[in-house]
């Protein structure tokens, strides 16, 4: 079925850190007298962002508010300070204020150009990510908000992503059918894969800065149009094919990968658990391709949704 709606993530997929939000923690944090290193704050950045609660706000409140509250607990666990700390008020105004500035981002400059030939060729674009209210500024500033019919956050959908809802939310909003829709981003799980399990189509893709324009736009128009979800074997008969294949890259291009497996999990916060690393080796040791990969990781998931039913 063709794709009629392309949704994109933004932080990671169009848009990027500046510098690293470690960085950028430890110095706001100096300016207003408190004592914390980068290298702290990256090392305790995973476990925060894992023990976070949800980003959409609860019906009953304010997003704006909820969403600012939730920002301001994140930064003092990474400060390691009290919330009622007084000098953390002030830190964290500006640093909220910081990443709603485009001075905190970078995007590729053939970013709009891809835009406008997506929208030229008839298809309708949106934004579909775990971002909050700020989003809205930063796309304006940066002349981004032009090219999209749909935003959606989770102050929207009351979800957010991997959870199929938010998608669900999206594709309501178009009025199509969820296999009318493809959805692009940095992430394997929050993205391609969450997007698979709620009845999309789902790429994981990325426009960094200095990626090869033309290379990353041709592989965005290969997935398109796309077939729907196909038939999968069981996740345990695939792990079988796979661990039975040689490796299909040498040890440089293994460690490449397992440092962009590691260096993607920091970033996002995430603490992958044991199970989810010995996933991870097959795509790393070339065991999988990437498109199998992920196609492995939807046919477990859905597996692992039937056990529990």
């Amino acid at each position: 079925m063709a794709v009629k709606v392309v949704s994109f993530d933004v932080a990671g997929t169009l848009l990027h850190f500046a510098r690293p939000v470690a960085a950028v923690y430890a110095d706001f944090a100096a300016r207003h007298g408190i004592s914390c290193t980068s290298e702290e704050v990256a090392v305790r950045l995973p476990a925060v962002f894992a023990a976070a609660s949800s980003m959409a706000p609860p019906a009953d409140q304010d997003p704006a508010i909820y969403e600012r509250r939730w920002w301001r607990e994140i930064l003092a666990r990474c400060l390691d300070v009290a919330p009622e700390d007084e000098r953390l008020a002030s830190c964290f105004a500006e640093v909220f204020d910081y990443y709603a500035t485009p001075a905190a981002w970078r995007l590729h400059p053939g970013l709009p150009t891809l835009l406008g030939e997506l929208r030229e060729a008839g298809l309708r674009l949106a934004i579909c990510s775990n971002f909050d209210g700020r989003l809205f500024g930063i796309l304006e500033q940066t002349g981004l908000r032009e090219f999209f019919d749909v935003v959606v956050l989770p102050r929207h959908a009351g979800r957010q992503k991997p959870d199929a809802a938010i998608f669900g939310y999206m594709v309501e909003t178009f009025g199509v059918l969820p296999e009318e829709c493809l959805h692009v981003g940095d992430s394997v799980e929050n993205d391609a894969v969450a997007a698979r399990l709620a009845g999309l189509q789902g790429l994981q893709w990325s426009l960094k800065p200095e990626a090869d324009l033309e290379m990353a736009a041709q592989q965005l128009r290969q997935s398109m149009p796309g077939t729907g979800r196909p038939v999968y074997r069981t996740p345990d008969v695939w792990r079988d094919v796979a661990m039975a294949r040689p490796d299909g890259v040498d040890d440089l291009e293994a460690a490449r990968r397992r440092a962009v497996a590691r260096r993607h999990y920091t970033e996002s916060g995430m603490t992958p658990d044991p199970d989810t690393l010995a996933d991870h080796e097959l795509f790393i040791r070339g065991k999988m391709t990437l498109d199998e990969y992920q196609e492995y990781l939807v046919c477990k998931h859905s597996d692992s949704e039937k056990g529990e039913k």
